[in-house]
């Protein structure tokens, strides 16, 4: 959905203002896209514009996990360490980049409450009532994992109480 793109678009202008970071942050505009296929071409053609430019990125908010999963995709081929040389954070929660390589940072927006809306709406609209449209907001959620560089995995010991290195 494009309108969606568009107003996750302008959050993110808003909120890079109001930190009053706006010169350092740019848009990478995405052609329109049918699929991962398409997304994967896209980011292959657009990204490496970024990274060349003087104003290198450090970090990719990307307006949802498949254009984020791209990302990462294109910087493991290129040896760009996630998140250490470019931090990635998606939008969506989409599984798959829960499973990836580097866990997917991501905004997770409530589903099942915006499906509980749409089905009472529906409802209001079927019995005759309201005919207007109604605003609705919902709160997202920020699902944090190693892709964005903020995360550390919870410290686990072992039953002597010494710290265990997470990759064992």
């Amino acid at each position: 959905d494009w309108t969606s793109c568009r107003l996750r678009r302008k959050g993110f202008e808003t909120a890079v203002g109001r930190f009053g970071k706006s010169r350092n942050a740019s848009v990478i505009q995405l052609p329109p896209y049918r699929n991962a296929t398409e997304v994967a071409e896209a980011v292959r053609r657009e990204f490496p514009k970024a990274l060349a430019s003087a104003a290198r990125p450090l970090g990719v908010l990307a307006v949802n996990d498949c254009v984020a999963l791209a990302v990462m995709e294109y910087a493991r081929e290129h040896d760009l360490a996630v998140p250490q040389e470019v931090a990635v954070v998606g939008f969506n929660n989409d599984i798959e980049g829960a499973l990836a390589e580097v866990p997917l940072t991501t905004v997770e927006i409530p589903r099942e409450e915006i499906a509980g809306h749409a089905v009472q709406l529906m409802m209001e609209q079927i019995e005759g009532g309201r005919r207007e449209p109604k605003r609705i907001r919902l709160k997202p959620r920020l699902v944090l994992r190693q892709s964005c560089g903020c995360y550390s995995a919870p410290r686990r010991e072992d039953a002597c109480g010494k710290a265990v290195s997470s990759e064992q």
